[in-house]
This record gives structure tokens, sequence and C-alpha cells, in this order.
């Protein structure tokens, strides 16, 4: 698990007025519109977009769609094939595969060509990720969903997730957990299309210990450096909270720019 660069400005006061760590409806709709400007402001990769339901409110969603560039060995075989990803930012991408590239790079073409070739003893491959954060009404927390994507359009099996997406120091993690593993299948309950889904039986858990971590607050006077606690992360920082864990598990990163106050 790695560590959660909480700042002073996320410890909520201890009467706080909602039930942490659950959240309602509502408070993930609020949660959600701090961590789109956080993300706008965060310098880091696409921002986070909302998506609301054409005809039934309250199944919106987060989205966000990340092009992770994956670098094979060419002696290799695809079953056995590791993962060196980083990321590239977006400003679109279509059906037919096309996309252009907000970074140094004008013409997306040469990108795209660099990523699906070979170099060297190397190979080059784009997997187009499509990231998707919804609300549990049932766990009352959100819920991680996503879809990889081959540049032939074709969907990564549960599998290949595991073999092209998943940190190696993460995989036995993730199979283990639960019954069935941390990673299954569903239909995704705004578009009714199937997704990948990080289960939230443990998320509950994870943020009541995250509220818990003693954290570093700076006084002004270095003699009276104390350590705290945080009873709870607020809302507006929640879903970065939650996300800097769970997100690294499948290839989102949450930088440290999410946590620089913009107030």
């Amino acid at each position: 698990m790695q560590s959660l660069p909480l700042s002073s400005s996320d410890i909520a006061p201890s009467k706080s007025k909602y039930e942490y760590p659950y959240l309602t409806r509502f408070e993930f709709e609020l949660a959600a519109q701090a961590f789109i400007e956080q993300s706008r402001h965060a310098g880091n990769g696409e921002p986070w977009t909302w998506f609301e339901h054409e005809k039934l409110k309250g199944f919106g969603y987060l989205s966000c769609m990340t092009l992770i560039q994956r670098i094979i060995p060419k002696s290799v075989k695809e079953s056995e094939k590791d993962t060196k990803a980083d990321k590239c930012t977006l400003e679109n991408f279509q059906d037919d595969n096309e996309f252009q590239l907000i970074e140094e790079i004008e013409d997306p073409s040469v990108l795209y060509q660099s990523c699906n070739s070979v170099q060297g003893e190397n190979a080059r491959e784009c997997l187009m990720v499509d990231y998707h954060i919804l609300y549990s009404s049932s766990y009352k927390v959100p819920v991680l969903y996503f879809n990889a994507y081959r540049s032939d359009g074709s969907i990564l099996t549960l599998d290949q997730i595991y073999t092209n997406l998943i940190e190696p120091s993460r995989l036995d993690d993730l199979r283990t957990a639960g019954f069935n593993g941390g990673l299954s299948q569903q239909d995704h309950p705004t578009l009714m299309l199937p997704f990948y889904f990080l289960h939230p039986c443990e998320t509950a858990s994870l943020m009541k210990t995250v509220a818990c971590l003693p954290i570093m607050v700076e006084p002004l006077d270095p003699s009276e450096r104390t350590d705290k606690i945080a009873p709870q992360i607020p809302i507006n920082g929640y879903l970065r909270s939650w996300l800097s864990l769970v997100g690294s598990l499948v290839g989102v990163k949450i930088g440290s720019g999410y946590f620089i106050s913009n107030t």
C-alpha cells in the first residue's frame, strides 16, 4: 500500500455531518465536483469529467480516458509480456482510433506509429484505458470501473488485464482478494455494458485506516511540531485520497498536484 499524501486541509472537523467513511449519493456528487476541479488544476494527465445518465437522475459517473504506452521485449511471448507504462494525455479518442495528443508531438500519427512499432530489441504498443468512478448504493462508497482496449479496438480479457495492466508486485494480492479475487467483470450500472471493476467490499475499512494514519502538521515554530491524527477525510478530499490508493492497482496515477490547495 502506498502512503497517502494527506495535507492539513484534508483533515475534517471531528463533528462532521457525514458518516465517514460512507457517502450518500449527494455526498458522492459533492466529492466528484471537488475531484473534477482538483484534476483540472493538477496538471497531471487528462482531467476527469462528469457524465450524467440521459434519463435517470442519480446514475451519473466520473470518466477519464488514458493512453498507456507499453514497452515489450521482442523475445517475450504475448502471454508473458512485461509492462512498463507511462501515460500520455488525450484531448480526444474516437471509435475509429483517431486521437490527438496534448504534448510536444503535434502530429498524433507520429506517437501512434511509435506506440505500435518495433525499435531495436523492444516493441511498443498503446492501450486505451477508459476509467469510470461510480457510486455504490449497496456499499455507500465509490467504485472504480474500467475497460482497456488495444489500437485495433479489441477489449482486453481478464487474463490480459492481469498481464498487461496490473503492477507485478500487486498481482498476488489482487488475485487472492475476497472469494473471486479483487477484480471482476459485470455490467456497468449506467451504460449496461461489460466493464471490469475493483471490488468495493474493503473500501470502507481502507478509508477508516487511512483516516487514522498519523500525519505531520508543520507549525510556525519547528519546536512545536507534533503528530496529529486525522479523524476523517472530508468530502472534498475523499476521492483523491481513495483513488491515490486503489487506482495504482490498475494504472491510475494521482500525482501530488491533486493535493495542492488552489484557494
